[in-house]
């Protein structure tokens, strides 16, 4: 695994509260999340998403201990991505 520690958000889909943590380790599907700050229960099956300064991640909680969660991740897209489709959706808006 990757040794990281990157500040993230994490929030509970498909509306919940946006909290901060840090992405501590990851490998291609699995990622260990610590320093959750105002911790709240994710049971196991939880559907969370990810946003970090580069991508944002869908995933789903494997486990929970204490203010540390263990997800597996299933879908990812860039930043760089994210802006392009954006931009697109925007210009088929009506005005």
């Amino acid at each position: 695994m990757a040794e990281l520690s990157e500040e993230i958000t994490v929030r509970r889909l498909p509306d919940g509260e946006p909290r901060s943590g840090s992405l501590e380790r990851r490998d291609r599907r699995n990622f260990l999340i610590s320093n959750l700050n105002d911790w709240v229960e994710f049971e196991a099956g939880a559907l969370i998403e990810i946003q970090s300064e580069k991508a944002v991640y869908l995933g789903q909680v494997l486990s929970q201990q204490e203010a540390s969660l263990l997800v597996a991740v299933e879908h990812a897209l860039s930043r760089v991505a994210l802006t392009e489709i954006e931009k697109v959706w925007q210009g088929r808006q009506p005005a």
